[in-house]
């Protein structure tokens, strides 16, 4: 029964800490936020990771220390994003914020290879500020829109139904840890009472042999 308990007391105390971590790691969205223009230099983005500080932001997450500070316009090149995000490598194109899609990805309609300074072929997310001819756009919607798909395209401001949606993740994620715990308390305390069964089986004979 000790052990039982002991168990018991284990699977709990699991639980609860996944729960915990499922519940309070931040998603990408919740960390973003509108500012008026992206650092223009090395010591102005680290200025801006510092006074935002992703690493206690995100400290709660398993993935705490990937999560890096970010700035990029958004896909109609209108607003500028700054974000807590897992660093990502751009090929060849200027950075963008899906702020619908809630991630970091490269702008295929924007080619830095031919802007004026060009980007290199491949870079860091964390290091756009090189590469200042991508914050330089034209933010009057100048290109096309309409080649857009409906899946690039997003509101600035993260939707209430956005909210839920993450909000039912969240709580599959901790129906999926309860499930999976469960399933293993219970192979072990069933393996625990055929053990015990056996034992007491074995018990019974030993003891007849005796009184025969």
């Amino acid at each position: 029964m000790l052990l039982i308990k002991t168990f018991c007391c284990l699977i709990v105390l699991f639980y609860d800490m996944q729960v915990l971590c499922v519940i309070n790691c931040p998603g990408i969205q919740q960390t973003a936020r509108l500012v008026d223009e992206c650092p223009k230099s090395e010591v102005e983005w680290k200025d801006a990771a510092a006074r935002m500080n992703c690493k206690y932001i995100m400290q709660n997450c398993s993935q705490q220390s990937q999560h890096k500070y970010h700035c990029a316009l958004n896909v109609f090149l209108n607003e500028s994003w700054e974000l807590c995000s897992i660093m990502k490598y751009m090929l060849g194109y200027c950075m963008e914020y899906n702020v619908k899609g809630q991630r970091i990805q490269n702008n295929y309609y924007r080619n830095c290879l031919v802007l004026n300074p060009p980007c290199t072929t491949r870079y860091k997310s964390t290091e756009a500020y090189k590469y200042q001819s991508c914050y330089k756009a034209e933010k009057k919607n100048s290109f096309n829109s309409s080649k857009l798909s409906d899946t690039t395209l997003m509101p600035a401001i993260t939707t209430k139904s956005t909210k839920d949606k993450n909000h039912n993740e969240k709580q599959q994620n901790g129906w999926i840890i309860v499930l999976t715990t469960s399933i293993v308390f219970f192979g072990i305390l069933a393996a625990v009472v055929i053990g015990y069964i056996k034992w007491r089986r074995k018990k019974w004979k030993i003891y007849k042999m005796r009184m025969f």
